[in-house]
């Protein structure tokens, strides 16, 4: 397939810094049991959160044989640094194999009781900060095997949800550098994750708002 030979260990490499950027937004509160990675493979299958016609000509799905790999990040990482297990309900990523830029997110649902919505309201701005980033970054560096560094980081909510925070990070990685515009956002007792990484300081094809918007109006 053109698009694992054009991209090779630079697109695992990739994989791996956004499939860890993708889990640790979720505020590590109220959430439930771990998915196991061969569900998670069936639920990128079934209809996603997020579409490949919602996003502009270029795009793709994530080829299946990295469909595993990415499941099995997303298990790892979840009891690592939430300390605790994560059910998602559903996780997209596409890909453009030109601009190599990526859109990525996941959905997860809340407990319904206050506290635990209130909980996960103020946990979710900690996207905003950016010691925030550079701790986990450093953490995950060991387990990513991607010396990711923080190089600018300015907060950009979204304006979707019930709340919802979100910022602009710029990342020195793989000899690279990445503007990853990221956000997290409440609709009802659904929590959402939404990514877009571009590289080089390009425009991004696919804006988050228009990103998140569209996730949160098929949750509507």
């Amino acid at each position: 397939m053109f698009f694992v030979m054009k991209t090779g260990k630079s697109w695992k490499r990739s994989l791996a810094l956004v499939s860890a950027i993708s889990i640790v937004a979720i505020p590590p509160h109220n959430i439930h049991a771990a998915t196991p990675p061969s569900q998670l493979v069936q639920q990128a299958t079934s209809t996603a959160t997020l579409r490949l016609e919602d996003l502009p000509a270029g795009f793709e799905e994530v080829p299946s044989a990295f469909k595993p790999q990415l499941a099995a990040y997303l298990s790892q990482f979840v009891p690592l640094l939430t300390k605790q297990n994560l059910q998602i309900n559903d996780y997209f990523v596409y890909v453009n194999p030109n601009t190599l830029e990526v859109v990525s997110g996941f959905t997860t649902t809340i407990p319904s009781q206050p506290l635990s919505i209130l909980r996960f309201d103020a946990n979710l701005r900690q996207v905003e900060q950016p010691q925030y980033w550079q701790q986990l970054f450093a953490k995950l560096q060991p387990q990513i095997g991607v010396a990711a560094n923080l190089l600018q980081h300015q907060p950009n909510r979204l304006n979707v949800g019930n709340s919802s925070a979100g910022a602009t990070l710029a990342i020195g990685a793989l000899n690279q550098r990445a503007q990853v515009d990221v956000g997290s956002f409440r609709r009802g007792n659904v929590g959402v994750f939404t990514a877009v990484m571009s590289l080089n300081r390009t425009t991004p094809q696919a804006s988050l708002q228009d990103v998140a918007t569209k996730v949160d109006r098929r949750l509507q």
